[in-house]
């Protein structure tokens, strides 16, 4: 299993199509909790990516891969949540 803490900090450019992903801290024009799923690539640094609520265009370093508790809780978790998920799973 991949540990959490290092996942969330992972910045990856290699996405494809379909890849479920949340928006990072970086993206400061747009908020949101949503899962979004990699629609296509726009240029070699902008993906389009949807949610049920939402289509937009976002940069490498505003998306990253979401981690199994997010797709399993269906939105994105803050690293104190996801920590807290991880210990309660284990306990």
């Amino acid at each position: 299993m991949t540990n959490i803490s290092k996942q969330l900090a992972t910045n990856n450019s290699d996405f494809v199509d379909g890849d479920t992903v949340v928006l990072t801290e970086a993206c400061r024009n747009f908020h949101s909790d949503d899962l979004f799923k990699i629609q296509c690539k726009s240029t070699n640094t902008l993906w389009v990516i949807q949610s049920k609520n939402h289509l937009i265009l976002a940069a490498n370093n505003e998306i990253r891969i979401a981690t199994i508790q997010e797709i399993k809780t269906g939105k994105r978790l803050t690293p104190d949540v996801a920590k807290h998920l991880k210990a309660a799973s284990n306990a």
